[in-house]
């Protein structure tokens, strides 16, 4: 049975571009899916991928659907969908998952999709790190976020932490993009509501 990519406020030319047929999503040993009101994302040290080496964008995200529903959005920035790969993680990227990541992908553009929670900003920090073969470690001391990277440590508010911030605290450049949602936690969550209204 084919998906109603409309219930998702997702235009059908978007997944078919990639090959996408349905909203489940394969990751080895668990899956992405929405069934229509639900919509599960696995924890798992797997990947879900599509696109080749050469491609000139990656978008990075915890799941395909959001990729989708950001590119729903932008459709106008990406006339090309064929130069666009993307990456799903699951709930949180791993070091393994990172290290693969970089070493398929032949120095493409990175953009993060993680949402604007502020566990969000602590993904983005890991994921750039990890695209650089480094870490950051991160603890919670008295209601405070400590951040250690390389042989450096600064504390972080968590309503202020973001990849902006950890760069200029730490002179990090990753060169990588993060784009947030607008008044939403998703950009699933801001397409839905974006046609909700129109049919009101």
């Amino acid at each position: 049975m084919m998906p109603d990519w409309s219930v998702l406020g997702i235009a059908e030319e978007v997944p078919a571009a990639f090959g996408i047929t349905n909203t489940t999503f394969d990751h080895g040993n668990e899956q992405e899916w929405h069934d229509g009101e639900r919509h599960f994302i696995p924890a798992t040290l797997n990947i879900w991928r599509v696109g080749d080496r050469s491609v000139r964008e990656v978008l990075l995200s915890n799941s395909v659907l959001e990729m989708l529903a950001f590119l729903a959005l932008h459709r106008s920035r990406y006339p090309s969908l064929g130069n666009v790969g993307l990456v799903s993680f699951g709930n949180l990227p791993s070091t393994n998952q990172l290290q693969w990541t970089r070493s398929y992908f032949s120095r493409p553009r990175y953009t993060l999709l993680f949402g604007t929670d502020p566990m969000a900003s602590l993904i983005d920090i890991r994921v750039a790190c990890g695209l650089k073969g480094k870490s950051a470690r991160f603890r919670w001391v008295q209601g405070r976020v400590l951040v250690e990277y390389k042989e450096r440590a600064s504390y972080f508010d968590l309503e202020q932490i973001s990849l902006f911030s950890f760069e200029r605290i730490f002179g990090v450049r990753s060169g990588l993009r993060t784009r947030k949602p607008a008044k939403h936690s998703t950009f699933l969550e801001q397409l839905r509501s974006m046609a909700v209204n129109t049919d009101r």
